[in-house]
């Protein structure tokens, strides 16, 4: 019997073996790197379609940005005008309180006394003028006190002279409660 040695052919196949995995590896390798660079590519696609509408969408807003100045100060505006309408009607208000204040004067004060000045600081009315006697500057305080809208009348000074009784009242304003007429 032949003794058949087979170690060289053990030896062949296990270079084929190994021929066979190295070619194998490559081949993995040659695969992994096209498939990197055909996703780093659809990445680079997608990446450069982002920013073309980025760009886009810039565009857009910076054309956005005028008209958004615009309500911006429309807004500033209209603030500043309802601001002037409020100031409007108070002083109209106050206007009106004031005619009010007026007429009301003119049928409270008697007729025996004749009124010299008048004078409004803030909530104080000051009232200066000539009576015919004492008892005229009395009625007078007493229809003041009385009078809604005006309180604490006070007798700042009484003067006699030939014409009659000088006299001087300071009377508190109710900014709460508006003159009502009678």
């Amino acid at each position: 019997m032949h003794a058949v040695n087979l170690l060289p052919w053990r030896e062949w196949r296990r270079q084929r073996a190994i021929r066979t995995f190295q070619y194998g590896l490559l081949a993995a390798a040659l695969l992994g790197g096209l498939l990197m660079v055909v996703v780093f590519g659809l990445l680079n696609q997608r990446l450069s379609a982002q920013l073309k509408e980025n760009s886009r969408l810039d565009e857009r807003t910076a054309g956005l940005d005028g008209p958004v100045a615009e309500v911006e100060g429309l807004v500033v505006r209209r603030d500043a005008l309802v601001e002037q309408r409020n100031e409007l009607q108070a002083l109209r208000r106050q206007g009106q309180s004031k005619a009010e204040l007026l007429n009301h004067l003119t049928r409270i004060v008697p007729a025996q006394v004749r009124l010299d000045g008048l004078q409004l600081a803030g909530d104080e009315l000051k009232l200066s003028g000539l009576a015919r006697s004492g008892t005229d500057v009395a009625h007078l305080l007493r229809n003041l006190g009385q009078s809604p809208g005006l309180s604490a009348p006070d007798l700042q000074e009484v003067k006699s002279s030939s014409q009659g009784e000088r006299f001087q009242i300071v009377v508190s304003l109710r900014p709460a409660a508006a003159v009502e007429p009678s």
